[in-house]
């Protein structure tokens, strides 16, 4: 299950997200990223389901110009990519970017399916959507600044070790940001467990952990 949380306020959208490759219920190793800021840098996409999916559509996605367009190509998937590419639960993409239109930011959740079945498109109403989900009752704020999105992404690690639940969560937390200016990507943070998991299988945005772990360490 990988991360995506977004919050779609009335002026931004953010996103964060997390970097961990997994097979089954078992972690295999830490991806670039899974949220893409576009090559125009007019919108971005994150993405869950198989690597094999992100590796595939990630660049595909990011080198369209228009949102139109995108949602054109998303739609198109299951009809070009082969079953394998899909987990049995299928793959998700969300679409971030700003309307010229509604001079807002507008967020659209796909839902892809393997065997030729139609996307299913739902426009994310303004607040927090958390994906993978916490425990039914489990009361979220309205609001959430970049901090939260931290705190929110660092509860569901925690829910995943507290109940040995296998969510697969881990490795770099990437936070994009889009607004009417466009598109923006940052690591916001490492999982408490990175290093475990960047020793086993690398990563690639090690160079910036040691680099964080060094400057914290300095002022310890």
């Amino acid at each position: 299950m990988s991360v995506s949380n977004v919050f779609v306020g009335s002026d931004r959208i953010l996103c964060l997200t997390d970097t961990m490759i997994y097979r089954g219920n078992m972690p295999v190793g830490l991806c670039e990223r899974k949220c893409f800021v576009s090559e125009s840098g007019r919108f971005a996409f994150s993405m869950r389901g198989t690597h094999a999916l992100l590796q595939v559509l990630g660049p595909v996605l990011a080198r369209v110009e228009s949102i139109e367009h995108v949602d054109i190509v998303i739609r198109g998937v299951p009809e070009r990519i082969g079953d394998e590419f899909f987990e049995a639960s299928g793959g998700e993409i969300t679409l971030m970017c700003w309307s010229a239109n509604k001079q807002a930011p507008q967020s659209t959740r796909y839902k892809l399916r393997a065997g030729g079945v139609p996307v299913q498109a739902t426009t994310m109403e303004p607040g927090i959507h958390l994906a993978p989900r916490m425990a039914p009752g489990v009361r979220l704020p309205a609001h959430a600044d970049e901090a939260m999105m931290v705190k929110m992404a660092l509860g569901q690690h925690k829910v995943q070790e507290k109940f040995s639940q296998p969510m697969c969560i881990g490795g770099v937390m990437h936070l994009t940001e889009v607004n009417e200016h466009g598109a923006d990507q940052k690591i916001a943070g490492f999982y408490p467990d990175y290093s475990e998991y960047y020793d086993r299988f690398g990563c690639p945005h090690a160079a910036e952990y040691r680099s964080r772990t060094a400057t914290a360490s300095s002022f310890g």
